[in-house]
């Protein structure tokens, strides 16, 4: 039996599957990128990650469910659902990876845990897309 919804690469489990908070859309991390699904119709797209090789360990979606974010080789990156435009938080160490992320109710502030203690950042929209 083939999956309802496919990963990237046939031999490929994506990670940890979370719900927007309308239930409407499905994202999980694949090779090289956050996929999300609409749950209704199927289709899905892409929003690539920092590194070609990573797979977001866990997707978080904000309160309003028009972006998400998750943690990539050395930032937490945002993405705009509905343009795609991302927007990276950098963390102190280039090398660290945020597994983690939490977003406040009103969607503002963003907050990690990093290498002794925690880093938190206002939510900056995604200026690419004005």
């Amino acid at each position: 039996m083939k999956p309802t919804l496919p990963g990237k690469l046939v031999n490929e489990t994506p990670t940890s599957p979370v719900f927007s908070p309308d239930g409407k859309l499905v994202a999980a991390g694949i090779f090289g990128a956050v996929r999300v699904w609409d749950v209704q119709s199927e289709k899905f797209r892409d929003y690539p990650a920092e590194l070609k090789t990573e797979t977001p360990a866990r997707i978080f979606f904000s309160p309003d469910g028009k972006w998400m974010a998750a943690g990539v080789y050395g930032a937490v990156r945002t993405w705009d659902l509905a343009t795609g435009a991302s927007h990276d938080y950098r963390m102190k160490l280039r090398n660290e990876t945020p597994r983690i992320i939490a977003i406040s109710p009103d969607g503002q502030t963003i907050a990690t845990a990093a290498f002794g203690g925690l880093m938190k950042w206002q939510f900056q929209g995604f200026p690419e897309a004005n």
